[in-house]
């Protein structure tokens, strides 16, 4: 009865409203350069690599997802690189909330606890980062800089959040779309769904399948996917190095982050699971839950198939090799990362909310609430010194005059060589073409022939033994430390000799590095020397 009175009160629209108006206010707060708007700026050559060879050109234009298509052409319209940034992580976060409301209004039939365990999850993840299950070898992403990787965890959110509300045939095609934004994870939720419909013989999807609706959204979607793949296909810019496998060997052995072996097994990660698993199994066997028996199968589905591939990468990393290594075969056990605590909590709302006859819908939410910092009691009182110093979430140091006089020197065809932290500010802020962002070089990874570029340059310029780099395994570095007495101790001369080899015509690091060139110009953190 409360129930429908909710639902009389608070419509499925209201409810979109609440959580686009949630990330919208999340969104505003929560400021992050995101690394796709860098690559849709060089893309749409608003950023002017004149060496079409230079690593991070041909990286981004061998690289196939929709995300920088898209923007591209948003670029190229003219919209404002603020408003990109803050629109993406708008969507982003809109997608995540969305999806694990629908799982939590499917299980626990209420929106009230709904709204809130979908904000309350979406927002814990974003300010402290760890209401979830933990990470594996791929961390959860739900507000990053890593444009890709945040967009295809929002899409798996959805699409399960769809298949709990029974809407399997957009769930499919919200899949199938996936394809052109994250190609990896799309294979993986259209495998799990394909199989799940095999083996459990849903009738929901056969009776409704060659719906004409659906099968027109179907084919709209597929004709994106391919449009989008045709036209990365038509815009490739073909790679003049050769593959080296020694080089690539040692790249994955000593400097990649999510494919080896180095990180242990996640034993409180694979715990949750279980429990997870134990709760749906009891939950299965329930009237209450009839409806929702292809959920809680497909859930136990992914949880057993992508375990299995996690513990096999981990036991026996040998048998992976090619493209089974490259697709990261324990980033998929990570799916349910989020969306399995909003199941585990849903579940019991429900069934407290029956033993107390509907009567203590805010003392569970309080339990809810007090539960988190109770054990993460560290975290919370870190946040509020950050916000007793007013530091939280965004930057307050002003350094736009400096971005400014970036944007408006005169660098001809050459680029920019920057410290690890201000890669995507110099070509979002500064409109300028940087030489290499040390800081990642997973690119390495999916297109091995990178790897010889690559080498050169942290060789020459970072004076880096590829064979023992000063951190192992980050993907790249991750430390400005790991590099600066090679920056500091290097002579003019030397300088001049880099820059000519690489065409390097501005160097912008920290001010406190001591730096053996002319200071053009500085800001309030960084200075700008030229050659």
């Amino acid at each position: 009865m409360r129930d429908s009175l909710q639902r009389k009160i608070i419509n499925e629209k209201n409810c979109y409203f609440l959580l686009i108006f949630f990330s919208l206010i999340v969104s505003f707060f929560y400021t992050v350069d995101q690394r796709a708007i860098s690559a849709a700026l060089i893309l749409s050559k608003k950023i002017n690599y004149s060496d079409v060879q230079n690593v991070l050109n041909l990286g981004y234009n061998n690289s196939w997802t929709l995300t920088y298509q898209i923007l591209k052409i948003l670029i190229n319209l003219g919209v404002n690189l603020k408003l990109l940034n803050f629109i993406i992580l708008a969507i982003s976060l809109f997608v995540s909330v969305l999806g694990i409301y629908l799982i939590s209004e499917a299980l626990s039939k209420n929106i009230i606890f709904s709204l809130f365990i979908s904000c309350f999850l979406i927002l814990g993840n974003v300010i402290l980062g760890n209401i979830n299950f933990g990470n594996l070898d791929y961390p959860v992403l739900i507000a990053s800089e890593h444009t890709n990787g945040m967009i295809s965890q929002a899409i798996s959110l959805l699409v399960f959040g769809l298949i709990a509300r029974n809407k399997l045939n957009l769930a499919i095609s919200v899949s199938i779309l996936a394809l052109a934004f994250h190609v990896v994870i799309g294979v993986w939720l259209l495998s799990i769904l394909s199989l799940s419909i095999v083996f459990f013989k849903n009738k929901i999807f056969f009776v409704n399948f060659f719906i004409k609706k659906n099968i027109i959204r179907i084919i709209i979607t597929l004709i994106i996917v391919v449009f989008s793949f045709v036209s990365f296909k038509f815009n490739q810019v073909k790679i003049p190095f050769d593959e080296n496998n020694l080089l690539y060997d040692l790249y994955m052995k000593h400097w990649d982050l999510h494919r080896n072996t180095l990180l242990e097994i996640n034993f409180i990660y694979i715990f949750f699971s279980i429990i997870l698993l134990i709760i749906i199994s009891i939950s299965l066997k329930k009237r209450d839950y009839k409806n929702n028996n292809f959920f809680f199968k497909i859930i136990i589905l992914q949880i057993l198939t992508s375990f299995a591939l996690y513990i096999l990468f981990k036991l026996f990393p040998n048998i992976f090799t090619g493209i089974l290594l490259k697709i990261m075969p324990s980033r998929f056990f990570l799916t349910h990362s989020v969306f399995g605590v909003a199941i585990i909590f849903s579940l019991l709302f429900f069934n407290f909310k029956k033993i107390f006859l509907n009567k203590n819908i805010y003392l569970f939410l309080i339990i809810i609430l007090l539960i988190h910092p109770a054990f993460n009691y560290n975290k919370y009182i870190k946040l509020f010194k950050k916000l007793s110093t007013n530091h939280i979430l965004i930057n307050k140091v002003d350094d736009s005059h400096f971005w400014r006089k970036v944007k408006n020197t005169d660098i001809g065809n050459g680029v920019i060589l920057t410290s690890l932290e201000i890669c995507t500010k110099t070509i979002q802020k500064g409109y300028k073409p940087i030489l290499f962002c040390i800081e990642s070089i997973d690119d390495i990874a999916y297109i091995n022939k990178l790897v010889v570029p690559i080498h050169d340059i942290l060789k020459i310029i970072y004076n880096i033994d590829f064979k023992n780099p000063p951190e192992k395994n980050h993907g790249g570095i991750w430390y400005n430390d790991s590099y600066r007495k090679v920056f500091e101790k290097r002579s003019s001369i030397e300088w001049a000799s880099i820059s000519t080899k690489y065409n390097i015509k501005a160097l912008i690091l920290p001010v406190d590095w001591k730096i053996n060139a002319e200071i053009n110009f500085f800001g309030n953190k960084y200075n700008y020397y030229t050659f």
